[in-house]
């Protein structure tokens, strides 16, 4: 299921740098995303992961993508949002580990009371987070300096090509 999330995200972000973007509010993702949630708690867990929630995220990263490429001021440009979303690959990649080692190293096997339960899920996102900063700053920084090329801007702005609609086109579809 994850290939077919990725392929997902990697239609909608070439919709959404071409300019095509169907123009769904993130209001409306929004609601639709926690319809996805209600879903998920609903059906077959091996559904609830990823089959009830991937469109409807999908479409709110989409809008939420839509308003950042048209420079739509945003309580998401926020400077820790911003580094949430530097370091979230690398979270992505050590939290479970830190889960089973942490319980591991606690030696909890069994149920806990709300408020020590609430204290582990804090150490978990501790270590996982101080984790993720330094596999980011170490290994994947560097890694993304070394390798990657940088995208050539357009006079546009960011993702438009010569025949991609311009923003204001953007913004009267998006009202429809």
């Amino acid at each position: 299921m994850r290939t077919l999330e990725f392929a997902l995200g990697i239609v909608r972000a070439l919709i959404v740098l071409s300019g095509r973007w169907t123009g769904i509010r993130v209001r409306t993702a929004a609601a639709l995303t926690a319809a996805g949630w209600v879903l998920a708690m609903n059906v077959p867990w091996l559904y609830s992961h990823s089959a009830a929630t991937a469109l409807p995220l999908a479409l709110l990263i989409g809008a939420i993508a839509v308003r950042d490429v048209r420079g739509t001021p945003s309580r998401l440009h926020h400077p820790a949002l911003m580094w949430l979303g530097e370091v979230s690959f690398a979270f992505s990649m050590v939290h479970g580990t830190v889960i089973t080692y942490v319980k591991q190293l606690l030696g909890m096997e069994r149920e806990l009371p709300v408020l020590q339960g609430a204290g582990i899920v804090l150490l978990y996102l501790a270590v996982s987070l101080v984790l993720a900063w330094v596999l980011y700053t170490c290994v994947e920084k560097p890694a993304m300096r070394a390798w990657s090329r940088p995208r050539r801007r357009s006079p546009q702005g960011l993702g438009h090509s010569p025949d991609s609609p311009s923003r204001e086109t953007m913004a009267s579809t998006s009202r429809r």
